[in-house]
């Protein structure tokens, strides 16, 4: 990972509510980003959670929304994706408690930054 560049990037991360998937994703982007750059040169310095999530965001703005509907992860056909994202953050989790690498998610992070 290169540290801070030239460019600036800033990535907000989004759920529908913003109240679990979001905002453990941005904590682990934060945390593998520390660990490969010293603060305050980080590769990622702005990262941020949307406030009310996709849903809130779509009642405001839904002109700016594209595609220009809305479809809750509770409705029906879809329920399977959002109990897979949680499983993937638990299993992620996981590894971090019991000390394993994180080397997919480091991956992640470097194409981000370079």
């Amino acid at each position: 990972l290169k540290g801070q560049s030239n460019d600036r990037i800033c990535i907000i991360f989004h759920c529908e509510f913003s109240s679990k998937r979001a905002p453990d994703l941005r904590q682990q982007i934060r945390e593998l980003d520390r660990k490969h750059n010293q603060y305050p040169k980080l590769c990622l310095p702005e990262t941020y959670v949307m406030e009310g999530g996709y849903k809130e965001f779509w009642e405001n703005f839904p002109k700016l929304c594209d595609p220009q509907d809305y479809v809750s992860q509770w409705e029906k056909g879809f329920e399977g994706h959002c109990k897979k994202s949680l499983l993937l953050m638990t299993a992620i989790k996981k590894k971090k408690r019991n000390n394993e690498t994180h080397d997919g998610n480091d991956e992640a992070v470097r194409r981000l930054c370079y």
